[in-house]
């Protein structure tokens, strides 16, 4: 009996040691001069295990008082993948994101680095949105993975790192730049380029996701953590802040 409880012990010990879990919580706002509004809300779950990797996260509206934001949303997915020497290699990817009159999925398949595989659900007019290649689509990353390791500042190299996003419609760069450091954290500027899969416009949206953002990263517990991120435009001021 006490031989069996031992070994239960040693089972339990080397699960715990292999398996991690970790969550967290995010809100984002809009600020219309005095006016802040919250949009929506923010969570995921990322489990490690054996180096393998599954993040799931959720997305829900908490203020429709702004309807011509957003309509009233909720999106649930995940990202599963490998870790190699602790970089992370995703593998698949799903976003399902309904709204009050429609019902969207992104999938995408990155078993293949030389030919992944983005679908929407349902299909859209390609035609109507800028290119997306094959050469765009090497060495890029889903949006949830990417927003993981910037929240816990993985693989940013002292805070220099050009992220290559794609999320089965749109492609985009996202370069993280040092501007400022003290005691307490840093902050670093977010720069958005757009490579594909975007409506053809002549007119800039004013109420669009500014494509520069000041990302705040503290010192919490002997860890660098980021606490907010934070942009503006000629309409609104976005931000996007821990819970």
């Amino acid at each position: 009996m006490k031989k069996r409880n031992i070994y239960t012990l040693i089972i339990l010990f080397v699960l715990f040691q292999n398996a991690y879990v970790y969550s967290d919580e995010f809100t984002l706002s809009a600020k219309f001069g005095p006016i802040k509004k919250l949009i929506y809300k923010f969570s995921y779950e990322m489990i490690i295990e054996n180096n393998n990797y599954n993040l799931e996260f959720e997305l829900s509206s908490q203020d429709n008082i702004i309807k011509f934001i957003t309509d009233e949303t909720s999106g649930k997915g995940f990202s599963k993948g490998e870790i190699h020497e602790k970089t992370f290699i995703p593998k698949n990817y799903q976003y399902i994101e309904k709204k009050e009159n429609s019902l969207k999925k992104y999938l995408i398949d990155f078993n293949d680095p030389n030919n992944i595989k983005g679908m929407r659900i349902p299909s859209y007019d390609k035609s109507k949105l800028t290119h997306i290649d094959n050469k765009m689509l090497v060495d890029v990353l889903d949006p949830a993975l990417i927003f993981y390791q910037l929240a816990n500042f993985l693989d940013l190299k002292d805070c220099s790192r050009n992220f290559k996003i794609y999320d089965a419609k749109r492609r985009l760069d996202l370069l993280v730049t040092k501007i400022s450091e003290n005691q307490k954290g840093f902050k670093c500027l977010l720069t958005s380029k757009k490579i594909g899969g975007y409506k053809i416009k002549n007119k800039i949206n004013p109420l669009e996701i500014p494509y520069e953002m000041i990302i705040q990263f503290k010192y919490i517990e002997e860890d660098i953590r980021m606490t907010s991120i934070e942009g503006k435009n000629s309409m609104l001021n976005i931000i996007l802040e821990r819970i």
